[in-house]
């Protein structure tokens, strides 16, 4: 009987050892994927993406016009790839490639749309005069876009041919408007459509139509809360920006409680007329990595006196102020692959 019991405190006591071992091996390997964990600036600079953003800058005469900046990692000063008296935005990046709009050569506010060259010579692509809009590309060789011909026809939907500039109408509701508009899904068009766009009683939502871009089959997605129509959110956009998140989803800001944030309309929940905040933070103009890694945005100090653009790692959560205080207004930044072709 003794021996019976020497022997189950022998069996327990080596068991709590097993155990104790076991779990010292859990402290140390969990500390040290504590210790190991990447800072973004770690995994940002491992990714091969640059950041290019518009700045709000004076020219030689001291009058504000904006430029193009790309920042080529986080530890690198940004640089500015336009370099001229003009309005310079850019709203789309495609690989190595920065597409922006410019009213050099022309009148005041009068856009045309260029790309990022080599040697930091920009090219004109069309002579189509644009609005000024977020766009979207499709194949590398087809742009959509909100544009104008003369005074009266304006924020239309164009096509525009990359290869020759060459561009086509697709919409003609003169009554309306159309602006940020993407390629949504394998057959569909997403825009930012007010039916009446002299009636300020009718706030701008997104709407879909298909790809043959008849306006009969404009379908709305996302419902601005009546709740929400108030002075604090009066200079905002209750939708904007829109960009694809998934086959099924989009992104795009609204203004909430005197703040935008960034949303998400989902197809999966669209009969319930709900659209989700897709982070807790404010946010204003955005952009996501196309490994839907990363997002980068523009947001503003308390008083609105500055804009600056924040980097934020999706999965890790981290989030960093990327611009310094040189300027005060940097905005709209979209992520460009490396090495980008304009230094």
């Amino acid at each position: 009987m003794l021996y019976l019991i020497f022997v189950i405190i022998f069996i327990v006591t080596k068991f709590e050892l097993q155990m104790l071992y076991l779990i010292f091996v859990i402290i140390v390997v969990l500390s040290s994927c504590a210790g190991s964990k990447k800072t973004i600036q770690q995994l940002f600079d491992e990714s091969n993406y640059a950041i290019a953003y518009n700045v709000a800058t004076k020219d030689a005469n001291n009058k504000t016009n904006y430029e193009v900046f790309v920042k080529p990692n986080l530890s690198t000063k940004a640089y500015n790839i336009t370099n001229n008296a003009d309005v310079a935005w850019t709203y789309l990046a495609n690989d190595t490639t920065i597409y922006f709009i410019s009213d050099r050569d022309t009148c005041y506010r009068c856009f045309f749309l260029y790309k990022t060259g080599k040697q930091s010579n920009p090219i004109k692509i069309s002579n189509l005069q644009l609005e000024d809009s977020w766009m979207d590309i499709k194949n590398n060789n087809k742009m959509i876009v909100s544009g104008r011909i003369g005074k009266t026809l304006r924020y239309q939907l164009f096509e525009i041919n990359l290869k020759d500039g060459s561009y086509s109408q697709r919409t003609f509701d003169t009554t309306a408007y159309f602006r940020d508009p993407i390629y949504y899904g394998p057959n569909r068009i997403a825009t930012v459509y007010k039916s009446n766009k002299r009636d300020t009683s009718i706030w701008d939502e997104v709407y879909q139509m298909n790809n043959t871009f008849n306006t009969r089959s404009l379908q709305q997605l996302t419902y601005y809360p009546l709740v929400q129509r108030t002075s604090q959110n009066k200079f905002g956009y209750t939708a904007g920006a829109i960009k694809p998140r998934t086959a099924s989803s989009l992104a795009y800001i609204s203004k909430h409680d005197g703040q935008h944030y960034i949303y998400e309309f989902n197809e999966r929940i669209f009969r319930k007329n709900i659209s989700k905040k897709l982070f807790p933070f404010a946010a204003g103009w955005f952009s996501f990595s196309k490994d839907g890694k990363w997002l980068v945005y523009d947001a503003p100090n308390a008083n609105e006196s500055e804009y600056h653009i924040y980097l934020y790692h999706i999965k890790t959560k981290q989030t960093l102020q990327i611009t310094d205080n040189t300027y005060k207004y940097h905005q709209a930044p979209v992520f460009v692959l490396i090495p980008t072709p304009i230094k």
